[in-house]
This record gives C-alpha cells, sequence and structure tokens, in this order.
C-alpha cells in the first residue's frame, strides 16, 4: 500500500467519521490528508473510487494486525477471542461510530463489494488456518465449514447488535458455540 493511499485512507475515514459518507466531500479529505483536491482526483477519481481504497486499506490494515495478534495466542479460546475482536467487534465499532451508520453500509455496497469479497477470502484463510494450527491434525476440509460457519455468524452478530453490550453478549455466544462445535467435531472424528 502506497504512503499516500494510506494517508487518504485515513483522512476519508476521519471525515466519514466526523460527517457521514453523504456529506463528506471530496474536498474535505483532501484537507485533511493536507493534499491538493487534485492530487486527491488523480489518485481517486470519484467517491467509489475514495470508498475503494478505504475499503482495501482497512481490510489490509485489520488483517494484518489478526494475523500478528493471532500468532500470539496461546490457546484456542485466546485466538477466537482476537477473531472475534477483528471480525467482529472492531468492524462493528467502526461502522456505528459513525453519523448516519446505516446510509455508510447502504452506501458501500456496490462500490466496495469486490473489496469485501476479497477480505472475506482472506478472512476464512485467517480463520481455517487458526484452527487448523490449535487443532493439530483437524480435517482440512472442516476447518473450512468452520470458517464458513465463523463467517456468516460474524455477518449475523453484526447487522443483529443493536447495541455495545448485545455485541458482547452475542459475541461470547458466538465463541461458546464455535469452541462447542470444534469440540464435538474433534470428539466425533
Amino acid at each position: 500500500m502506497k504512503n499516500s493511499d494510506s494517508q487518504i485512507s485515513q483522512a476519508a475515514m476521519a471525515q466519514f467519521a466526523k460527517y457521514g459518507i453523504r456529506k463528506t466531500t471530496m474536498q474535505d479529505v483532501a484537507d485533511e490528508a493536507g493534499v491538493s483536491r487534485q492530487t486527491l482526483y488523480n489518485r481517486v477519481p470519484n467517491k467509489d473510487a475514495l470508498l475503494q481504497l478505504v475499503a482495501r486499506c482497512y481490510f489490509e490494515d485489520i488483517m494484518m494486525r489478526c494475523v500478528d495478534d493471532v500468532s500470539e495466542a496461546v490457546d484456542l479460546s485466546a485466538a477466537l477471542d482476537v477473531l472475534i475482536g477483528y471480525f467482529v467487534k472492531e468492524p462493528w465499532q467502526t461502522i456505528h461510530a459513525m453519523p448516519e451508520a446505516g446510509d455508510f453500509e447502504a452506501a458501500t455496497d456496490k462500490a466496495i463489494a469486490g473489496e469485501v469479497e476479497k477480505a472475506g477470502a482472506k478472512k476464512m484463510t485467517i480463520v481455517s488456518e487458526t484452527i487448523t494450527h490449535f487443532y493439530d491434525g483437524y480435517d482440512e476440509r472442516k476447518a473450512q465449514d468452520i470458517a464458513r460457519f465463523f463467517c456468516a455468524t460474524a455477518s449475523g452478530v453484526k447487522s443483529e447488535a443493536k447495541s455495545a453490550a448485545e455485541l458482547e453478549t452475542l459475541c461470547d455466544v458466538m465463541k461458546a458455540s464455535l469452541l462447542a462445535t470444534l469440540h464435538a467435531l474433534r470428539e466425533a472424528a
């Protein structure tokens, strides 16, 4: 990722958090990034391209930090805490901290679909590799199935949680469910 990409992405996120996506202008982002409007337009020709850049930088950052932290986990329970923290809690908190959070999700749906798909595939790989790491010899196919289950559950938790307290409760249930499922599948093998 180019340094200017990161700079522009961080500036855009700051403006989205402050004003919401619809009210943020390209000039707002250029000012926040400390670049001219022309420089911004040379890098991202429109708001959809800006959203794609923001999504790509956000997902790259979250994946990198998650992999680093999950590698330090001492057991599967701790690893699941890391995965849930990065793939459920942090995105939920990021979106819900923005004004007009619902507008953000609706506005970004089409603009960042490709980035979301790439991030989803990477997330599945991280979860699957984490499971096989802690359950040595665990069937790779089952690990991929659990990763799909994790991602589907994460999506549901993020969409259903209406408050931080609900998010915490649903994440606790998600973790307990995953641990019980993994244990049952391992015992059945």
